[in-house]
């Protein structure tokens, strides 16, 4: 496995593990909405945002700071218990249009981050478990290697499209 492939599989299991620390009632309540409140900028500032911080294998950058706010930032916002779904079948579900969908999709950098937050916010409000690998994932290579960001995209693309239509098929009688 290479570097970059191994710092996927790191990330996705950090993913995992947060998320379930989120969710848990252990978790306190105050510190959930301290992540929740505001905006990624100000979540880097809460001592919560830390903590989740220190149990990374090594610690993150100033320059990455952002990134990693914003995705503990939405997964906080739609920290909930149940089985999670794919990104692109979860945005599918909470009932995100096309034109949004495809929004997201091209946006970068900044409005990446703001579309990512809206999205959170619609799953949050819809209560659509997510898994934030998918997501994660292109936010933390957003801008930074177009190739995997594509391949990315491509995937989370073809999870939302397949749930679209899955959803739009009639239901089969028994």
């Amino acid at each position: 496995m290479d570097e970059k492939s191994a710092d996927r599989e790191t990330l996705r299991a950090w993913i995992g593990r947060t998320s379930a620390r989120l969710a848990s009632k252990d978790f306190g309540t105050g510190e959930l909405a301290q992540l929740r409140r505001n905006d990624p900028a100000t979540v880097a500032g809460q001592p919560a945002f830390h903590r989740l911080m220190a149990d990374r294998d090594r610690p993150i950058g100033e320059s990455e700071a952002l990134r990693w706010a914003t995705l503990v930032h939405v997964m906080a916002i739609t920290a909930a218990h149940g089985s999670a779904l794919r990104s692109g079948e979860a945005l599918a579900a909470a009932g995100l249009s096309e034109a949004r969908f495809t929004k997201l999709m091209a946006a970068r950098g900044d409005a990446f981050r703001d579309q990512l937050v809206l999205a959170a916010r619609l799953l949050a409000s819809k209560q659509i478990p997510i898994h934030w690998s998918d997501l994660g994932d292109l936010l933390m290579v957003d801008e930074a290697d177009e190739e995997t960001t594509g391949r990315l995209r491509f995937r989370i693309a073809q999870n939302y499209y397949r749930a679209l239509r899955k959803q739009d098929q009639p239901a089969q009688s028994a």
